[in-house]
């Protein structure tokens, strides 16, 4: 199975959160060595949970659509379920875990499974989002 599908693309081109965040309650910036993408997660908190998240990316597509998801699926939860999204993408690439019903679009990163150099690429924005939101404590 190729990774580079349709679905994939169509995320990766998905606009919804490239807006800048009225009021930000947090934010990171994150780097990869390997291949340069950086990503910029900016968080807006309402007592325990997020609730509005945005994204600034330069990377690949992988990178991309996965900033794309994290927001998705990061905003309108509390803080400690917003956190377990990069555990759950973890288990899916790294372990092989089937994709949790609630999380379905995370199904297009299912090719990326065999190519353990890409898998960088998927994880940075969750762990910007995750990043994003333990800043809110250090502030």
């Amino acid at each position: 199975m190729t990774i580079y599908q349709a679905e994939l693309i169509k995320l990766s081109n998905d606009e919804r959160f490239q807006q800048a965040l009225p009021a930000v309650s947090g934010k990171a910036l994150l780097r990869s060595p390997l291949c340069g993408d950086r990503v910029e997660i900016e968080v807006a908190l309402d007592a325990n949970r997020v609730a509005d998240v945005a994204h600034h990316v330069k990377g690949c597509v992988l990178c991309k659509a996965a900033a794309t998801l994290a927001c998705q699926y990061g905003q309108g939860k509390d803080l400690a379920a917003a956190s377990d999204l990069l555990e759950t993408v973890l288990k899916v690439l790294k372990d092989g875990a089937a994709v949790p019903p609630e999380f379905d679009e995370l199904r297009v990163f299912e090719p990326v499974r065999e190519h353990a150099s890409r898998h960088g690429c998927v994880l940075l924005p969750f762990r910007a989002i995750v990043e994003a939101i333990g800043s809110v404590s250090r502030r």
